[in-house]
């Protein structure tokens, strides 16, 4: 592959929750090749608005970094949580109660969704139900 495309954009990886395959995006800063182009773009931008070398530019450039920058994190971000059952590995490290609680509220509303229990990739078909011991239910009562 060339210098502008990447061999592993993106990998499969298995959901920690519901065990279904999907895809992340691995890519989480900027490389090489996105600095390159937001240099190429700069000057393209650069000649076509005043036909010559301005030091405009430099803000033109640091523009388009900020941009890309920030495009690339969202774009790993927005990948990382399950589409189907919404569990978020990088909240889980944080905080693994509110990460409970995020895919809790996700199910919740996916409940009354059709389409959700007729598709082929059910959290809940791979989701094993947690065997409480007789110790635990004495414990409560």
């Amino acid at each position: 592959m060339g210098l502008l495309a990447s061999k592993h954009q993106s990998e499969k990886c298995f959901c920690a929750f519901c065990k279904h395959e999907r895809r992340i995006y691995t890519k989480k800063n900027m490389t090489t090749a996105n600095f390159m182009l937001c240099l190429i773009a700069s000057i393209l931008v650069c000649v076509a608005l005043w036909q010559q070398f301005d030091p405009k530019f430099f803000v033109i450039f640091a523009f388009s970094l900020v941009c890309t920058e920030i495009f690339i994190k969202m774009r790993w971000r927005l990948s990382l949580p399950c589409p189907y059952c919404g569990f978020n590995p990088v909240l889980y490290l944080q905080d693994p109660e509110k990460a409970a609680q995020q895919v809790k509220a996700f199910l919740d509303s996916k409940k009354q969704d059709l389409d959700f229990w007729l598709r082929d990739k059910n959290p809940y078909k791979n989701i094993k139900p947690v065997k409480k011991s007789p110790d635990s239910i004495s414990k409560r009562v």
